[in-house]
């Protein structure tokens, strides 16, 4: 059985302070809303306050959106994928659940690791994460290019084959 994680305030609401994404949540049409973010061993449960951040879930309310995050939607939101989020699997609430993807877009993960790891080690998490995304990007572009090439060039072999 899944554990469901209520998540505190502090922990990652201030990740979601920026403008655009906490314009989207706040306003009358979420406040007091809750939400839930399943992953595959656990699920975070969260209210929506008046300023668009996260506050701690009311177990005895229903959550009006849910968004499953499956590992692979997890591995490519890890490697920096930019459209990973819309393979994500939505229940509910349409509108609400369109404004987390978005706010989850814009998340800044170094905000939000701050308060667990420190400020230096969450920037150095993020930019390793970058890195990663980056580094990826260019060894499939690598990848691309010398499958071409063999294709040009054993193109005799390859039709014969």
């Amino acid at each position: 059985m899944k554990q469901i994680v209520p998540v505190g305030a502090r922990t990652v609401a201030h990740a979601f302070r920026c403008p655009g994404p906490s314009r989207r949540l706040g306003g009358a049409s979420h406040t007091g809303r809750q939400a839930r973010i399943r992953l595959p061993l656990f699920a975070l449960a969260f209210a929506i306050d008046a300023e668009g951040t996260l506050a701690t879930a009311d177990p005895a309310q229903d959550c009006a959106a849910e968004i499953a995050l499956s590992p692979d939607v997890l591995l490519a939101l890890a490697v920096g994928s930019r459209d990973a989020l819309k393979r994500a699997e939505v229940t509910g609430d349409g509108t609400l659940a369109a404004d987390l993807l978005a706010a989850l877009e814009a998340f800044d993960w170094a905000l939000a690791l701050r308060p667990v790891l420190g400020d230096v080690l969450a920037a150095r998490a993020a930019q390793a994460v970058e890195v990663y995304g980056g580094w990826r990007g260019r060894a499939l572009d690598a990848v691309g290019r010398s499958l071409a090439e063999y294709a040009t060039y054993e193109a005799e072999l390859l039709a014969d084959g």
